[in-house]
């Protein structure tokens, strides 16, 4: 289950997206990732295992300006080390 919780818009936001990090970490199982959007964006958030494979898309969907928090759940994983990919625009 994953939730993206969009707060209000800040004029604090830079102008580039910027990805922040999860917490806790490691997960336990579950983990948040925060971001801002400056522009409004399609946003991808991929989690791969450490052999590079692709274990699941949280998020994939167009998202407003403002500070994001995605919230996943990886209690269906097994135990290892996994890493996060943000896309939003142009910015990986």
């Amino acid at each position: 289950m994953v939730t993206l919780e969009a707060q209000p818009y800040s004029k604090d936001i830079s102008v580039s997206t910027t990805p922040s990090q999860n917490c806790p970490n490691p997960l336990n199982p579950s983990t948040t990732v925060r971001c801002a959007l400056p522009p409004r964006s399609h946003v991808t958030i991929s989690i791969y295992n450490t052999l590079g494979q692709l274990v699941s898309t949280p998020v994939n969907d167009e998202e407003e300006v403002g500070y994001h928090d995605v919230k996943f759940d990886g209690s269906n994983l097994g135990s290892g080390v996994y890493s996060y990919r943000l896309r939003a625009g142009g910015f990986v």
